[in-house]
């Protein structure tokens, strides 16, 4: 019997224009922020897939001028045949669901399924400094790349703190200085760089895109402000499922750090850890299913503590942490160890946190 994605079956009935996001991180903010843009552009956009909303729960009422935004997970094109999108974007590549597809290799593989079925019309957004997103580079469809780290056209890239992009070679366009764009981290560069890019393909004015950039506010979970209780500042990044993430979040901030490591292990490699930590990282506080994977990884490089619980987890980071100081959860695990999904995983250490802020007053 055939077993087909819900994505696979969608598009056999769909009508409309269907992009597709996908990469091991940042799919949602980039997913969500490109639906922003297009329909503040003026497009009838929808926000699909992954990020909550089935895409074949649009199927009987689309309309050839819709537009669909979809985040798309390597579970999904696991079981595609059919499948394809107009526009497709891959923002990045690296270890993650390894338990499941059981090699790297298998899980690129599912993810590569976006880009092999465009065809000569289409559009590729592909991330320039990932050498395995690159080279997908080069086929049937017309291919734009971001980039922070070099000059590149056509497509999108930082020149003198500024994004700058075009969909021609010398004609590009000033979309804003990076220091306006309202989210933590430089990764998310490379996610409003792809978002702008799409836009662009899709006919939204530079300056109404940059209208909509400025206004858009980092999604719940990610590199989220929690409270500053006591001169020390938390942030949720319950999202950073995988060492990759954490890693992101990590370099995220110029301050020390009392990081939160720990869930259920997707079979990664926490060794990549140790490089982000030196010099970053004062403190570690180990919990849940993969601390000591994690501990072993790590041994040597900073002072880890243990806990059971979120509470102790919040008790013990504040009491590891001084003024200044960031206490950042970013767990490079995913959260099915202790909880049902990373939000509610995020929603306990906010709780937290609010709890410790409560008892400081009092």
């Amino acid at each position: 019997m055939p077993v087909l994605s819900e994505i696979e079956l969608a598009f056999r009935f769909l009508k409309g224009t269907l992009i597709g996001i996908t990469g091991t991180n940042g799919k949602s903010t980039t997913a969500t922020l490109t639906h922003k843009i297009l329909a503040e552009g003026g497009r009838r956009a929808f926000l699909s897939g992954n990020i909550g909303v089935p895409l074949l729960s649009f199927a009987r009422e689309s309309r050839p001028d819709d537009i669909y935004v979809i985040e798309i997970s390597s579970f999904q094109l696991e079981y595609i045949e059919r499948f394809k999108v107009h526009i497709a974007a891959v923002l990045n590549i690296s270890q993650n669901h390894i338990d499941w597809h059981g090699s790297f290799e298998e899980y690129w593989g599912a993810k590569k399924k976006l880009v092999a079925a465009l065809a000569e019309g289409d559009f590729a957004v592909l991330n320039r400094d990932d050498e395995n997103v690159w080279a997908l580079a080069g086929g049937p469809y017309r291919t734009y790349g971001f980039s922070r780290s070099r000059p590149i056209e056509p497509g999108a890239c930082l020149k003198d703190g500024r994004i700058v992009l075009g969909l021609e070679k010398g004609a590009s366009e000033v979309l804003m200085p990076a220091a306006e764009i309202p989210l933590l981290g430089a990764h998310n560069l490379d996610n409003v760089m792809t978002a702008a890019l799409i836009g662009r393909i899709a006919g939204v004015p530079i300056a109404r895109m940059r209208e909509s950039i400025r206004s858009f506010q980092a999604l719940e979970h990610r590199l989220e402000r929690v409270a500053v209780v006591g001169g020390v500042e938390f942030v949720n990044d319950s999202k950073a499922t995988t060492v990759d993430a954490a890693i992101k979040a990590i370099e995220s901030f110029d301050r020390p750090i009392v990081l939160i490591l720990g869930g259920k292990d997707k079979g990664s490699d926490f060794r990549p850890l140790r490089l982000a930590v030196a010099g970053r990282v004062k403190s570690v506080v180990l919990v849940g299913a993969a601390k000591d994977k994690i501990r072993t990884a790590l041994e040597g490089t900073v002072p880890m503590a243990e806990a059971r619980e979120y509470g102790e987890v919040v008790d013990k980071a504040y009491a590891a942490a001084a003024p200044g100081d960031v206490v950042l959860l970013a767990p490079a695990c995913t959260s099915w160890d202790m909880f049902q999904s990373f939000e509610v995983r995020g929603e306990t250490f906010k709780s937290e946190v609010r709890r410790l802020a409560a008892e400081r007053k009092a």
